[in-house]
């Protein structure tokens, strides 16, 4: 029962442990590569971002859903750098990986949202629309609300180029609405394309008020380079209306902004400094961490292996307990057997025509139908009559059962006990048990006290 329930739950119960601490350790190790890399692009270390990414692609040991996001870390880090060639190319080496994935139709969906964002950067305005068309039309599964609206926003861009103004502006405030749900900060870029559009349109109001919430969610989110980015927009649009006054001014408010910036980058170069120290000290942290992680690992492995071994004496001794009380319940059954079989004892008067001992076994064999006489090779028996045997032995023999007198008249014959037991059907340990009870029974140590004494 315990062998057949109880150990291979138990199996199962520590081999899952070990898998799940084992798969843990690997996700969680992922999830720091992917931290570090976004932080080291931040600092616009992109050649230290790249050294971590390339061997994940390169080694045996990572699955193939991690080199997949290791290939799309990497298109992220070119895109920094604005070399798109190099973007596509890790794009497209990631999406042959995701062929190798459970996840590879989600992975395919998130690749295309990704190129349909490069090709509308390198203004392949064509390609970048057909792509999202094919996105559309499978209702946007598996893109995430941010990239997303960022799709919706250049549908309504390439809207805008066709002179859709109406639909544009629409398709623009779905964009901004999914927006404003999960990154607000990057509503400037939308407010500011809708400057563009209200400027064909020539609604200096709307265009205004796009202005006004650009500087608006740029200020929330302390973004100056949205700033610049909207009064650009604006400058454009003053020059190309010759409004020479508007143009003076807003370019002051572009100096004023870029002085700003230039002094925020000084100051993020010492935050730089600061965070580069304070990753450092991430990052023995996190070796710490791993270091306790493969301690776990490794101590868990170990538990695991002492508790199979343990399941396994466990097993080993149910099984030759059970093999024991099989030959206790045999051994019990064959002496029940024998006493109820006993033959009555010789009064000492009784007249015995044949030895004592052969009379009795022929006695036994006939007695015994299990047994096939016919096939029981024969016994060469001693020529041993009453006459021979002292009467305080004789009595000693009368005393034993009918099995015990067979093993005894098996012993004067000079057999082992593996030949007693293959003769009489029994097992060794039961000829052992026989033996040891007629020693005691006879007052004898041995077989040669035996024949000692009847021969005295």
């Amino acid at each position: 029962m315990f062998r057949d329930v109880y150990a291979p739950r138990i199996l199962v119960i520590l081999i899952g442990v070990f898998t799940s601490l084992f798969c843990f350790g690997q996700a969680n190790n992922y999830h720091q590569l992917e931290e570090k890399v976004y932080q080291l692009n931040n600092q616009l270390k992109f050649n230290e971002a790249q050294a971590l990414l390339l061997p994940v692609l390169e080694a045996d040991q990572y699955t193939a859903d991690e080199k997949y996001q290791a290939a799309l870390l990497l298109s992220y880090t070119y895109k920094r750098v604005f070399d798109y060639q190099s973007t596509l190319k890790y794009l497209h080496l990631a999406y042959s990986i995701a062929a190798k994935t459970d996840r590879k139709e989600a992975y395919r969906q998130e690749l295309l949202a990704e190129e349909a964002l490069v090709q509308f950067d390198i203004r392949h305005y064509t390609r970048s629309d057909s792509i999202m068309k094919v996105l559309e039309k499978n209702g946007y599964n598996y893109i995430d609300t941010e990239n997303k609206a960022k799709l919706i926003m250049q549908q309504a861009y390439l809207q805008f180029l066709n002179k859709d103004y109406e639909r544009a502006e629409k398709t623009y405030d779905v964009a901004i609405g999914l927006l404003r749900q999960v990154a607000a900060c990057h509503l400037p870029m939308i407010y500011v394309k809708k400057m563009q559009l209200y400027d064909a349109m020539n609604q200096p109001e709307k265009l205004n008020k796009a202005l006004q919430l650009s500087a608006h969610y740029a200020d929330s989110c302390s973004i100056i380079k949205y700033h610049i980015y909207a009064y650009e927009e604006l400058l454009k649009i003053l020059e190309k209306r010759n409004d020479l006054a508007g143009s003076v001014a807003t370019r002051k408010k572009l100096d004023s902004l870029n002085l700003i910036y230039a002094r925020e980058e000084k100051i993020a170069a010492l935050h730089d400094q600061k965070e580069s120290y304070l990753l450092d000290e991430r990052d023995k942290k996190i070796k710490q961490q791993q270091a306790n992680t493969n301690a776990l690992i490794l101590s868990t492995g170990g538990l695991i292996a002492i508790l199979a071994a343990l399941v396994y004496w466990l097993v080993q001794f149910r099984r030759q307990k059970a093999k024991t009380d099989a030959d206790i319940l045999r051994m019990r059954s064959e002496l029940e057997a024998a006493f109820a079989n006993q033959p009555a004892p010789l009064s000492a008067g009784q007249s015995v025509s044949e030895p004592v001992l052969i009379r009795e076994e022929a006695t036994r064999l006939t007695a015994e139908p299990a047994i096939d006489a016919a096939e029981m090779p024969a016994l060469k028996l001693p020529e041993l009559s009453e006459k021979d045997i002292p009467d305080n032995m004789l009595s000693l023999i009368n005393e034993l059962s009918g099995r015990q007198k067979e093993v005894l008249q098996c012993m004067l014959t000079g057999m082992t006990n593996k030949e007693i037991a293959d003769t009489l059907c029994i097992s060794n340990n039961t000829v052992k048990y026989h033996i040891k009870n007629i020693y005691v029974l006879l007052e004898i140590k041995d077989r040669k006290d035996f024949l000692i004494s009847v021969k005295r």
